[in-house]
């Protein structure tokens, strides 16, 4: 009987500290996932913003900036495949990667799917040249009605 505040916290205790640990490696999940998204955004709107450059010199200046991104923002995360495609004049930046959990191996029920994160952005060129030339030929349809 006089040992219960040591039962009590051997069996609370850790529960707690799990609850807490869970709840701030959750945090980590949505604010990594946030910037990624974030980056994937930034690189496809950047990538798609000049109307000058071909599709494969797009993707390369994508593909640079990308290197150059600082990555250090992230918290316990890996990075993993960057994929950027240009089809028909829309760009398309993807990545994936994982938020690291430690004593992953020890709980079984948590898969490591579960820890992933993937962001996809598309973007489309636009042509200012052509965008002004509908906008003219569209005025001018209007002056004649």
């Amino acid at each position: 009987m006089r040992a219960y505040f040591t039962v009590e916290a051997a069996l609370v205790l850790p529960f707690t500290i799990w609850i807490w640990v869970s709840l701030i490696y959750i945090m980590f999940f949505q604010y990594d996932r946030c910037l990624m998204e974030q980056d994937v955004a930034m690189l496809a709107v950047r990538g798609s913003a000049s109307w000058e450059w071909d599709g494969a010199e797009a993707v390369d200046i994508v593909r640079r900036q990308a290197a150059a991104m600082d990555r250090d923002r992230f918290l316990a995360f890996r990075y993993g495949a960057l994929t950027i495609e240009m089809v028909l004049g829309k760009l398309t930046v993807a990545v994936d990667g994982e938020v690291l959990v430690p004593f992953q191996q020890l709980l079984r029920w948590v898969r490591k799917e579960d820890w992933q994160i993937q962001a996809q952005y598309a973007s489309r060129r636009l042509e200012p040249v052509l965008v002004i030339r509908s906008c003219r030929k569209l005025l001018q349809e209007e002056w004649e009605d």
